[in-house]
């Protein structure tokens, strides 16, 4: 897959055949995949919580039994406190991993030759995009789940609503059969 990265790039191929050169490049495509994990992961979870802001899922619970007549998922029993520092630690990792990434860039000046023509950002534009590509299918599925997310929001609120009206058994019965 590198290969096909470094299009017309002969020396930067004939520079990571080196045992040493090949292990820094896969430490730093797995520094880099690492940090764009977890900027999926902080946008998937900023996108819960908006929703959940819009919808008023955490202001406003419903009873187990609401959610259970009605097949909700329980997608927001997670409360806002747990949701703030769970998204804090992600941010603090995306810090740490972005971190990591800057020091190990560095570290390139190391292993190279005063004759070798490798062409830095070249290969920095060839990782990245072998890990956009890599990530391309987890991009999708958080795509989804982001749209999953928002849609239950959406049940969980005109449910809420539903009930809020206070209706009669023979009304929740009907509501429930459609």
């Amino acid at each position: 897959m590198l290969k096909a990265a470094f299009v017309g790039g002969k020396d930067i191929l004939q520079w990571y055949k080196s045992k040493d050169n090949l292990h820094y490049l896969r430490e730093h495509t797995r520094l880099v995949d690492r940090v764009h994990y977890l900027k999926l992961e902080e946008d998937l979870w900023k996108n819960y919580t908006i929703y959940e802001e819009i919808y008023h899922c955490w202001t406003s619970p419903l009873s187990k039994t609401i959610i259970k007549d009605n097949k909700l998922e329980e997608d927001y029993k997670i409360s806002n406190k747990s949701m703030i520092k769970y998204r804090e630690r992600i941010k603090h990792q995306q810090q740490e991993a972005e971190g990591q990434v800057e020091k190990h860039a560095l570290l390139l000046k190391d292993y190279q030759h005063q004759d070798s023509s490798v062409d830095e950002q070249h290969s920095w534009a060839a990782i990245l995009a072998l890990v956009r590509n890599g990530l391309h299918k987890l991009s999708q599925n958080h795509e989804h789940r982001k749209k999953y997310f928002k849609n239950s929001a959406k049940d969980y609120s005109f449910v809420k609503a539903c009930y809020d009206c206070q209706p009669t058994q023979d009304e929740v019965m009907s509501m429930q059969v459609i």
